[in-house]
């Protein structure tokens, strides 16, 4: 049956056993083990490799992340890490160094423990990065994480929660943003500080700040008139005070 199928069909085939299975279970690579045929197109098909969940509580093969990165042939990579820090810093290591040597390969990074960075320099150019995602956990001692102004030229998602301070961040990182959320980020700041950030993002469509607005009276709408700043019309805004 399977020669009297087109690539394009064993494709389909392919990608709809994978969306089947959960985002743990990479029982759909089976398929690929079928015949030599099934195999090869499985690796002709980027599609299948792009999307990568890394589990700190499961056993995390850092071949097999290479092995994906390598069979994306070009597709921007999207990694996403969960529970990085019960891992070994060796393996986080491993992780962190696999995941910048293919800086200019991946299109969206999602890390919910920040504590790799702590192991492991996060300083590697990512010109294709358009999604950041970052968690750092309040009560850890962790170096802050402040990224260099053309580290993420790309980049049009950025949200942060916990222990960040986004407005230390150089302001040419915010220019090209089109979404921005802050959760729980509520270090010190001016309401000059964010206005700031808000003034040069021109394309916003999506801002929320929950629990991360500075503690200034006023509103973010009073006081930028005040400044006669241009500012940024948005289609999705959230506020959210502190408590």
């Amino acid at each position: 049956m399977a020669l009297n199928l087109s690539k394009e069909s064993l494709s389909q085939i392919f990608l709809e056993a994978k969306r089947r299975y959960s985002e743990y279970d990479r029982r759909w690579i089976w398929l690929a083990h079928i015949c030599h045929d099934w195999r090869e197109i499985s690796l002709s098909c980027p599609d299948l490799w792009y999307k990568i969940l890394l589990d700190g509580t499961r056993r995390i093969d850092v071949e097999l992340l290479k092995v994906f990165l390598e069979r994306a042939q070009g597709r921007l990579a999207e990694i996403q890490t969960i529970d990085q820090d019960i891992i070994p810093d060796s393996h986080q290591i491993q992780i962190i160094e696999t995941i910048l040597s293919s800086a200019e390969h991946i299109g969206s990074l999602i890390i919910d423990v920040l504590k790799m960075f702590d192991v492991y320099p996060f300083d590697r150019r990512m010109s294709n990065l358009k999604t950041l995602h970052l968690f750092r956990q309040w009560g850890m001692d962790l170096p802050e994480f402040l990224p260099t102004a053309d580290q993420f030229p790309s980049l049009r998602s950025l949200e942060l929660a916990g222990n960040m301070s986004p407005w230390r961040w150089p302001l040419p990182l915010f220019a090209s943003l089109t979404k921005l959320n802050l959760d729980n980020c509520w270090h010190d700041y001016t309401m000059d500080e964010l206005l700031d950030i808000l003034d040069i993002c021109s394309s916003l469509q999506d801002l929320r700040f929950d629990r991360s607005l500075p503690h200034a009276s006023g509103s973010i709408v009073e006081d930028g008139q005040r400044r006669s700043s241009s500012h940024c019309v948005t289609s999705d805004v959230a506020f959210c005070p502190s408590v």
